[in-house]
Protein backbone atom coordinates (compact mmCIF):
# COMPACT_ATOMS: atom_id res chain seq x y z
CA UNK A 1 0.00 0.00 0.00
CA UNK A 2 1.51 3.40 -0.62
CA UNK A 3 0.66 6.11 1.36
CA UNK A 4 2.44 8.95 -1.22
CA UNK A 5 0.11 11.35 -2.99
CA UNK A 6 0.38 13.13 -6.36
CA UNK A 7 0.26 16.42 -4.71
CA UNK A 8 -0.46 18.04 -1.16
CA UNK A 9 -1.69 20.87 -0.75
CA UNK A 10 -2.73 22.99 3.02
CA UNK A 11 -5.71 25.03 2.87
CA UNK A 12 -7.62 27.14 5.58
CA UNK A 13 -10.75 28.81 5.03
CA UNK A 14 -12.13 31.46 7.29
CA UNK A 15 -15.78 30.81 6.36
CA UNK A 16 -18.27 27.46 5.86
CA UNK A 17 -18.67 29.04 2.20
CA UNK A 18 -14.68 28.78 1.10
CA UNK A 19 -14.67 24.87 3.01
CA UNK A 20 -17.92 24.26 1.11
CA UNK A 21 -16.75 25.72 -2.04
CA UNK A 22 -13.20 24.08 -1.78
CA UNK A 23 -14.68 20.29 -1.36
CA UNK A 24 -16.93 20.82 -4.65
CA UNK A 25 -13.55 22.21 -6.67
CA UNK A 26 -11.23 19.49 -5.31
CA UNK A 27 -11.03 15.90 -6.43
CA UNK A 28 -10.12 13.50 -4.55
CA UNK A 29 -10.20 12.71 -0.62
CA UNK A 30 -10.10 15.33 1.82
CA UNK A 31 -8.52 15.08 5.38
CA UNK A 32 -10.28 17.62 7.27
CA UNK A 33 -8.80 19.14 11.03
CA UNK A 34 -10.62 21.48 13.33
CA UNK A 35 -7.92 23.83 15.23
CA UNK A 36 -8.32 26.00 17.72
CA UNK A 37 -10.93 24.41 19.72
CA UNK A 38 -11.58 23.03 23.33
CA UNK A 39 -11.43 19.38 21.49
CA UNK A 40 -9.30 19.02 18.39
CA UNK A 41 -11.12 17.05 16.04
CA UNK A 42 -10.40 15.28 12.63
CA UNK A 43 -12.42 13.82 9.94
CA UNK A 44 -11.38 11.99 6.30
CA UNK A 45 -14.28 12.83 3.32
CA UNK A 46 -13.60 11.17 0.06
Amino acid sequence: MSTAMASDRLERPGTVAEAAQLLRDTDGGVLVRGGGTKQDWAGRVS
